[in-house]
């Protein structure tokens, strides 16, 4: 109670929640039994005592050297040096630290998680808490997680599909349901139950490795469905039982409903979240790119020696940027630090310590070059009254003797806001109305 006094302020939910700890047991026996410590087997109140009473484990985990607050550098280090790293899963009551480490590093942890609990009134039971090795697997929340080597390579990858024990579990559900579902209700009764148990179970199932399970369930569900309709119907043949069950085909489907089948069902994979927006807009663009097709499809390339990048706009403001605009608005704003906080908000990731560090660090050398080239193309734009673009500044400062690439000279002149003049019509933005 200690542990939930910490985290519920609310002295009502305090009682109410100590007045289920003090509620007791009803017997088979129709006996009232007090219960002065633990709680019901099965309970609602086990999963919110068991989250609030194993955080003590949480924060154990997260303060120590090699736990998920390690970078991948302390991690490196960590392991160059033979010590392990480590991640806590947990869900509820049932958690698996996974470590990469050897044996005795496992040992000595789970030692030391022992001792951890032991305050709580928690102790680890002998025949739940296993140590495997990824190559063996292990089994965690009904799935079953091992190391295997990809077929047709040299590779090993880790998969997750369903344990032996969830397709048991749920192969001995539908036999159950066929035993209850007794032969004289319509064929509608039994699909409708066996499609709530089927469809959950391949949902949860879904993101893994799972069509063999999904395929080997199906033809089970079938199997135990035809002997429900032969027990049904006795004396009938197969071919007038698929006539009225099955449409001429072999799938059982009722008058309402269909029998799900749970080998149609398509596996997800966890996809990688693309972190960078420049790429799916890379991607984008060069769709854009395409000459248009017959049909509805884009299309062929226009040419395939042709050299796709991003735009320049997809990246971010440069630390330079960043470090003018800080060192112009910090006064206004009370400081470095919560300019930077905004900037991250915002997708502008600089740290107080770069600042610091782009302000004590000299002037690199294209930075020198530039500020001088920026003062010549300044003075020759406005000796020619600003009638000069890109092409005719680069002419001019090389008949000047200044030897600079065209390609900084338009960076300098659009970094300045500097531009020429342009021939041609003024582009109309407006079209005059002919009544006025």
């Amino acid at each position: 109670m200690d542990r939930v006094r910490l985290r519920v302020g609310d002295k009502r939910v305090l009682a109410l929640v100590k007045a289920f700890l003090k509620s007791g047991i009803l017997g088979e026996d129709k006996l009232l039994r007090k219960t002065n410590a633990g709680t019901p087997q099965g309970s609602i109140l086990s999963p919110l005592l068991s989250n609030v009473a194993l955080s003590v484990l949480d924060q154990h985990m997260a303060g120590l050297p090699g736990g998920p607050r390690s970078t991948t550098v302390d991690r490196a280090r960590r392991r160059r040096h033979g010590l392990p790293n480590y991640r806590l899963v947990r869900y509820a009551d049932d958690w698996c630290l996974v470590i990469n480490g050897t044996k005795a590093d496992a040992e000595a942890l789970r030692e030391e998680i022992a001792g951890v609990l032991a305050p709580m009134g928690l102790r680890l039971s002998q025949a739940k808490t296993l140590i495997t090795h990824i190559d063996e697997g292990v089994d965690f929340l009904g799935w079953r997680i091992q190391r295997h080597r990809k077929k047709g390579t040299h590779r090993h990858y880790v998969y997750t599909y369903p344990s032996k024990k969830s397709l048991k579990a749920v192969m001995g559900k539908v036999k159950t349901l066929c035993r209850q579902v007794e032969v004289n209700q319509p064929l509608d009764d039994l699909i409708r139950r066996l499609n709530h148990a089927i469809r959950g179970w391949c949902a949860y199932f879904r993101p893994g490795v799972s069509s063999v399970t999904f395929a080997y369930l199906g033809h089970y569900l079938w199997a135990t469905v035809w002997r429900w309709i032969r027990r049904k119907h006795r004396r009938s043949t197969w071919e007038e039982l698929r006539r009225r069950y099955c449409g001429g085909g072999w799938w059982p489907t009722g008058q309402h409903r269909e029998l799900f089948d749970p080998e149609k069902v398509s596996t997800t994979r966890y996809p990688r979240t693309n972190t960078s927006p420049g790429r799916g807009l890379w991607r984008a663009r060069c769709i854009a790119r395409c000459t248009p097709g017959s049909g509805s499809g884009p299309g062929k390339r226009a040419s395939r020696k042709v050299r796709y990048r991003a735009p320049d706009r997809l990246h971010g403001p440069g630390t330079d940027a960043l470090v003018r605009f800080i060192e112009e608005n910090k006064a206004r704003f009370g400081g470095v630090e919560p300019i930077c906080r905004v900037l991250a908000q915002h997708g502008c990731q600089i740290a107080p310590s770069s600042y610091y560090a782009a302000k004590s660090r000299p002037c690199s050398a294209r930075a020198v070059r530039d500020e001088q080239l920026l003062a010549d193309i300044r003075r020759v734009h406005a000796a020619n009254y600003g009638v000069y673009g890109a092409h005719k500044m680069w002419h001019e400062l090389r008949r000047e003797g200044i030897e600079v690439a065209r390609c900084t000279v338009e960076r300098l002149m659009r970094q300045a806001g500097l531009s020429g003049a342009v021939r041609g019509r003024k582009v109309r933005t407006t079209i005059a109305d002919p009544g006025h």
